[in-house]
């Protein structure tokens, strides 16, 4: 079993700034899946702020990631807890770290995204996290950040 190493590349029609928005302060419009239904996704954008969601009364949620990095409009890190991982394949959970890098392209921005999960993982969970972020960037991101289409959570 080897680590797992997702890196996917996406150009979208947007500046950085917008992009990098959407990632911080827009990331409830277009974040799946959810733990609860109701509720909340939440990044704190600055170092050791949380990346969690929020859900219930008192305070109930979960911890996904907090950041490592942050570089207004340019690049953010985030170092993921095994909730992370959960969402996506129950069968390695484990350290991760992801990084958001945005440049500039013409008229567009580059996404270079990754996610390294430290855990040993079969082929079948790597095709599951790969397949994970493909749609999550491509199908719930880039319609958010490029239009203004928030996902349509199910109730």
């Amino acid at each position: 079993l080897e680590p797992v190493y997702i890196e996917q590349n996406l150009t979208l029609e947007t500046s950085p700034t917008k992009a990098f928005a959407a990632w911080t302060m827009g990331i409830n419009e277009w974040w799946a899946p959810r733990t609860a239904s109701g509720s909340q996704i939440r990044l704190e954008p600055f170092v050791n702020g949380r990346f969690y969601e929020a859900f219930g009364e008192d305070d109930q949620g979960v911890l996904y990631a907090t950041i490592t990095y942050i570089k207004p409009n340019e690049a953010l890190h985030l170092r993921g807890t095994p909730e992370l991982i959960e969402l996506i394949d129950r069968s390695c959970l484990a350290d991760n770290y992801m990084r958001i890098v945005l440049e500039s392209r013409n008229n567009s921005t580059q996404l270079c995204f990754s996610h390294h999960i430290a855990c040993g993982a079969n082929e079948a969970a790597q095709v599951a996290f790969d397949s994970h972020w493909r749609v999550l960037l491509e199908q719930h991101f880039k319609p958010f950040v490029e239009k203004g289409v928030p996902y349509q959570h199910n109730p």
